[in-house]
């Protein structure tokens, strides 16, 4: 199941001669990713390393407009060696742009954001309404309210007569 889908603002940061490249992506974090971002952060702080990186090509990268939910298939962006960083705060993505020298790298997703997920995906339901007030990031708020909506929903529909 999917915690949170983000889409985050990209960059190129290595050529200025650049032909273009992705404006945004969008990256969908399952719980198992989550939990792997937050051992690796505390890895992180616990080694006084840098940062740990793999391989990942999960995100989607694309051009045009990131409020347009349509993301024509044309908007999709092509891409090679990308990789994951997680450092102590959060987590980015950086990449190049497929036979080019054009290398790009995404805004962070901050740990307390995943933090805060996993805390929500955590909680048992009957308790979900008491993290209303706790909660911070708009992703958290967003998986606590479809948690809640798809509880109440079950509730109404799915037990004995109406």
């Amino acid at each position: 199941m999917t915690l949170a889908t983000f889409k985050v603002h990209t960059m190129i940061v290595d050529n200025e001669w650049a032909n273009g490249g992705p404006n945004y992506a969008v990256i969908k974090i399952d719980e198992e990713l989550a939990r792997k971002i937050v051992r690796w952060s505390d890895l992180v702080k616990q080694e006084d390393a840098y940062m740990f990186t793999e391989f990942n090509y999960l995100p989607e990268w694309y051009t045009g407009d990131p409020d347009d939910e349509d993301r024509p298939e044309e908007d999709n962006i092509t891409v090679e060696a990308v990789t994951m960083h997680v450092k102590a705060e959060g987590v980015y993505w950086e990449g190049y742009v497929k036979h080019t020298s054009d290398r790009f790298e995404s805004d962070d997703i901050p740990l307390t954001t995943i933090k805060e997920l996993l805390q929500v995906k955590g909680t048992p339901l009957e308790d979900l309404p008491l993290l209303i007030n706790t909660i911070k990031t708009q992703e958290a708020k967003a998986l606590l309210k479809n948690l809640l909506t798809h509880t109440h929903t079950h509730t109404l529909t799915g037990g004995g007569d109406l």
